[in-house]
């Protein structure tokens, strides 16, 4: 299944960012609502496309889920279907929104539908072979990983170990030109 992990979300929502306090809920897009969201150029993206969407909570929606890994579970999926572009164009999308899921509870179905089945996530070895640095972090019942090389790539993945099996569900790279993210899932 591919999915889209936008540079970033508009913050045109008419939400005061400035706010004392922000309810989280009225940051996360409704179903029915549309939002503006920027993708990466390499990203192909056409008008009246479906896609899949990851949206996150502000810290993580600027800095990635590695400076709060906990943000995982405040993270939801979307389905959207693009609607236009963003008049400022450079990447801006409109979306309007489909479906929305708690990240967390998708990774779960799809962590018992694929007990005891292979999982085929993208990985590029050479690159996790590579790693200066690597970080993980026990979000619930999942792990979080994330690593750098010394050539900027930078790669996350998401697994849960029941057992003596470990079910890769999540797996994100990004090197300085290129963006790739799948899931293990047949959606």
């Amino acid at each position: 299944m591919k999915i889209c992990f936008p540079t970033f979300w508009s913050k045109d929502s008419g939400i005061d960012y400035s706010a004392p306090i922000l309810d989280l809920n009225d940051l996360v897009p409704s179903v029915g609502q549309r939002a503006l969201a920027r993708f990466d150029y390499h990203e192909p993206i056409t008008v009246g496309e479906t896609l899949q969407v990851i949206w996150c909570p502000p810290i993580s929606d600027l800095n990635g889920w590695d400076e709060q890994p906990s943000e995982i579970t405040q993270s939801y999926l979307l389905t959207t279907r693009v609607v236009g572009i963003a008049p400022s164009g450079r990447g801006r999308y409109e979306l309007e929104i489909l479906n929305r899921e708690l990240f967390v509870s998708v990774l779960r179905a799809l962590a018992e539908d694929l007990q005891g089945q292979q999982s085929f996530i993208h990985l590029d070895r050479l690159a996790w072979d590579e790693i200066n640095w690597a970080g993980s972090a026990t979000v619930e019942e999942f792990t979080y990983l994330n690593a750098l090389t010394p050539h900027e790539a930078f790669m996350e993945l998401i697994v849960k170990v029941i057992g003596n099996e470990i079910i890769g569900l999540f797996s994100l790279h990004i090197d300085p030109a290129v963006f790739f993210a799948n899931w293990a899932a047949r959606f």
